[in-house]
């Protein structure tokens, strides 16, 4: 899907699109996809672009957070520098499934004093209601599924 030029384009376009106006400073882009979707948006917002990476990855000191899903446990981490205060934050990411990795990417970026505009997912696959970890915030996701059946 993001191989072909005109797909990504527009995928890129449609996560983008709503945030156009928003005064983004920074979007979050989550290992590993969301490190594509969340670079290539943030160009398309005029915004920096900030990583959340998987333990040890990251080249200076971070914050970390642990989410356990239920086949694994995943430590997040985030540069301790990454944000201005008062920032506007705008995170993606490909998929949200469990929600797991959602919340601690969220925990990681509220140790800062910024404001989180909205987390935007390019699938959502609702039957495993994963949006419920992200209650109060504003989640949108472009594709839908609402079943796990095909």
């Amino acid at each position: 899907m993001i191989s072909d030029t005109e797909s990504f384009k527009t995928i890129i376009g449609e996560l983008a699109s709503p945030f156009r106006y928003s005064g983004i400073d920074y979007v979050v882009g989550i290992e590993a996809l969301g490190f594509i979707l969340g670079g290539a948006v943030a160009h398309e917002l005029g915004a920096g672009f900030v990583p959340i990476r998987k333990q040890g990855k990251l080249p200076s000191s971070t914050y970390s957070a642990d989410n356990e899903m239920s086949y694994s446990k995943n430590i997040l981490e985030i540069h301790t520098d990454a944000f201005h205060p008062q920032s506007s934050v705008l995170l993606i990411d490909d998929i949200l499934a469990s929600g797991a990795t959602a919340e601690s990417a969220v925990k990681l970026v509220s140790m800062f004093q910024v404001n989180i505009v909205a987390f935007s997912f390019l699938i959502e696959l609702e039957y495993l209601n994963g949006k419920q970890l992200l209650a109060g915030l504003n989640v949108s996701s472009l594709i839908l599924f609402s079943s796990g059946k095909q």
